[in-house]
């Protein structure tokens, strides 16, 4: 399994396996990956001959007092739970969106490197600094892609520049990876519905494939906040056995 943090690194093996004929999937995540996201892998493997996930925790789409900072991370945990699903390549990008000022490309890619290595060695992402970088990502990032109507009526209207961040970075995964096949989970039914009509619009040459939810025993969706629950407040938002269509 290959694991890249550059993105001209993964630009430029996406496009050797092109040349060797190989039809790309991709599975984005923002990591703490659990059994719903390998779901998606499978179904991935199941479409194209190589399959690349990026572990990423895009800052574009946290407003200012959400929670970039203590959103989980694991990247040894999520590199060891992929490795029996024989991933391809995993693009694990320190940024997308920013570099420091005066710093030729091979400064950052060995500050790249250095910091991504440390974050395996020791099981988790360097999070120092998280909310003032997500800060620099957003005051110095100046393009950005919008689904204007359709973000209207879904949650865009209670986290303003939410969809725009996430329409945002998948455009610039789509750049970099250059898949032919890209899976996403219907748990996040209004950002998949979202890519949809983004693909559509900008004429990606990309097949979008959602897949259904997959939920915990107590019938919970699946999702790496999940460890923000206690006990009780799981039973608050699990579905009844009755609604969940148990007997």
């Amino acid at each position: 399994m290959e694991l890249f943090h550059d993105k001209e690194d993964m630009r430029k093996w996406s496009r050797a396996m092109k040349r060797a004929g190989k039809k790309i999937a991709f599975v984005p995540t923002m990591g703490s990956l659990h059994a719903g996201h390998l779901h998606l892998v499978e179904r991935a493997k199941l479409e194209a001959d190589v399959v690349v996930v990026s572990i990423y925790v895009n800052p574009s789409q946290f407003a200012p007092n959400e929670d970039f900072g203590s959103y989980p991370r694991d990247l040894r945990g999520d590199l060891d739970k992929l490795q029996p699903f024989c991933v391809d390549a995993v693009f694990n990008p320190y940024d997308l969106y920013v570099r420091d000022a005066g710093q030729n490309d091979s400064e950052l890619s060995e500050r790249k490197a250095s910091s991504q290595q440390k974050a395996v060695n020791e099981g988790a992402d360097d999070t120092r600094d998280l909310t003032s970088k997500r800060q620099r990502y957003t005051h110095e990032h100046e393009t950005w892609i919008r689904v204007e109507k359709l973000e209207l009526p879904l949650c865009g209207k209670s986290r303003p520049g939410f969809f725009r961040g996430v329409a945002t970075v998948v455009t610039k995964f789509f750049h970099i990876v250059e898949p032919d096949v890209a899976i996403f989970g219907k748990k996040d039914y209004q950002q998949w519905r979202l890519v949809c009509r983004m693909v559509r619009d900008l004429d990606f040459d990309i097949k979008i494939i959602g897949c259904e939810l997959i939920r915990e025993e107590d019938g919970l969706a699946m999702s790496s906040r999940n460890t923000y629950l206690s006990s009780a407040e799981r039973l608050q938002v699990a579905p009844t056995d009755l609604a969940f269509g148990k007997a």
